[in-house]
């Protein structure tokens, strides 16, 4: 019996054979002009995964782009307008561009656009939805478009205010930019801040560190009594681990100052009005979880942790602040005893030195009013039973800063009471909204640039027929051109209803006398 022994050969297709993986080529210089005028825009510069060609591989890894935030003074109108605001105001010019494009049916869809998703890390925070002109109050949640480059994006987290990172659009990706504005995209260009909150920084600038603080549930625990002179001071943790811890500041005396269970005393986000006391100027984010002070401590102060939840939790919190080297020598009055650098008080005295008779805690430089200490005198920026309010128009420490503090469009400010005197036309905070037509400074070129820019614009017949010395006529001169055209507009109109008005009881009065001549002649 004989037994041959076979080798068979496989023999692969060419196009497995020629597998391979891709490469990045070089980046491109970035782009000579910024994407937008103001508002933050963005110089992109990009790359190809063409050296080599994948070839039944995946797409090389990382981004094809990477960014430099350009023109990041605010755009009219910008001033008054909040994060969620600037979102949808973003939004809604992407939506006029595809309608002024002829992208979407201008009979089927409204100008209104809004940002669909909001959360602090997604990257499709950029995707934008149109309205209905069908029901212009409901809001849009298909994806039909993408924000802007350079347009806010995602929430404030613990990346920013920790890292000082912020979340930006570009290129339809909401794409993270360090605190030297250069995007976090695997470059190695971006820089972010370090834990001392210097950017650039190795953490060697202040004492800081992390702790593992058990919160049982519904209680408080406290986590650290400050001296007097403590300065530079962070509590900060990942909101996202337990939502249902709060960092609450308390007065050596156990009174509280924020106090998340008290609707009295209770912050969600004051970084537009930090809260001053203990002579530092106190901000508090809920969503970010971060409790931070500016300035140096004139008294001790207490910081808790509070568990509004079911369950009992331990909390990873990172802490940083800067300890006096030593204590200042105090003298306490009415029984005091000293204590880190400040003083404890007996019953019914306060203060830093123990002098003060009365407890209510008055904010943005208010004071009690009386002697039954219950009820504060606020300055002229401040209202509220603890002027715990700035004023319409006024914002920041002790409401001092004024939240319009440019005025468009020929607008007059008016320094005292932080507003804007606008010209016929043009309305709003800062005069910024203006009727259509005018030749005014606001104007929707301002994002010019982004992914948009590849889509062929329709021409704008109005603009381009424009009188070539329309650029003279002052703003009041045009309003009131628009207007008086308007007002012939509707006044026409008025003379046409009227002329077929007459006409109409014209020919109803005719009809009724041939019916009385007919019923006459039969009978």
């Amino acid at each position: 019996m004989n037994i041959t022994n076979q080798t068979t050969t496989i023999s692969l297709a060419p196009y497995l054979r020629n597998r391979r993986e891709g490469g990045w080529s070089e980046w491109s210089s970035f782009t000579n002009s910024c994407s937008s005028d103001c508002g933050t825009g963005l110089l992109l510069a990009s790359r190809m995964c063409d050296e080599p060609t994948p070839i039944m591989e995946n797409y090389c890894q990382g981004s094809k782009f990477k960014a430099i935030l350009c023109n990041t003074e605010p755009c009219p109108g910008d001033q008054v307008k909040s994060d969620t605001e600037l979102k949808q105001d973003r939004a809604t010019y992407t939506c006029s561009q595809l309608l002024r494009r002829r992208v979407l049916n201008k009979d089927k869809f409204a100008i209104r656009g809004d940002n669909i998703h909001d959360n602090a890390d997604a990257a499709s925070n950029c995707a934008v939805g149109c309205r209905e002109s069908s029901s212009p109050f409901s809001v849009s949640t298909v994806v039909m478009a993408f924000q802007p480059d350079g347009a806010p994006c995602g929430t404030k987290g613990l990346d920013y205010y920790l890292r000082g990172v912020q979340h930006r659009c570009m290129r339809g990706l909401c794409t993270g930019f360090g605190c030297n504005n250069r995007s976090v995209d695997g470059s190695g260009d971006a820089v972010v801040k370090d834990v001392c909150g210097v950017c650039g920084g190795d953490n060697s600038s202040c004492a800081y560190g992390i702790m593992n603080a058990p919160v049982p549930a519904g209680k408080r625990v406290k986590i650290f009594n400050l001296a007097a002179g403590t300065k530079d001071i962070l509590i900060v943790f990942d909101y996202n681990d337990h939502a249902c811890l709060a960092t609450e500041l308390y007065t050596k005396d156990e009174q509280p100052v924020i106090k998340h269970s008290d609707p009295r005393r209770r912050v969600v986000d004051n970084s537009h009005n930090p809260r001053h006391f203990a002579g530092a100027y106190w901000t508090y984010v809920h969503r970010a979880q971060l409790l931070s002070a500016t300035g140096m401590l004139t008294q001790p102060v207490m910081l808790r942790l509070y568990n509004s939840g079911s369950k009992n939790i331990t909390q990873t919190v990172t802490w940083r602040f800067d300890s006096p080297i030593s204590m200042p020598v105090v003298k306490c009055s009415n029984g005091g005893t000293p204590w880190l650098g400040g003083c404890l008080c007996k019953t019914n005295f306060y203060g830093a030195r123990c002098t003060d008779t009365c407890s209510l805690l008055c904010h943005n430089g208010g004071q009690a009013h009386d002697r039954r200490c219950s009820r504060c005198t606020c300055s002229e920026f401040a209202q509220g039973r603890f002027c715990e309010r700035c004023v319409e128009g006024r914002r920041g420490p002790d409401c001092r800063e004024c939240v319009v503090k440019v005025c468009y469009n020929g607008g007059v400010y008016n320094n005292s009471n932080c507003s804007c005197s606008c010209p016929v036309g043009c309305h709003g905070k800062d005069c910024s909204d203006c009727i259509e037509g005018l030749n005014t400074e606001h104007s929707s070129t301002h994002y010019r640039g982004g992914w948009m820019s590849e889509i062929e614009p329709v021409s704008d017949n109005t603009r381009s027929s424009r009188d070539p010395q329309a650029s003279n006529i002052t703003v009041n001169d045009e309003a009131k051109k628009i207007q008086k055209s308007e007002g012939s507009r509707k006044s026409s109109g008025r003379d046409g209803v009227f002329v077929w008005t007459n006409l109409f009881f014209c020919c109803m009065s005719f009809l009724g006398f041939v019916v009385i001549k007919m019923s006459g002649n039969e009978s």
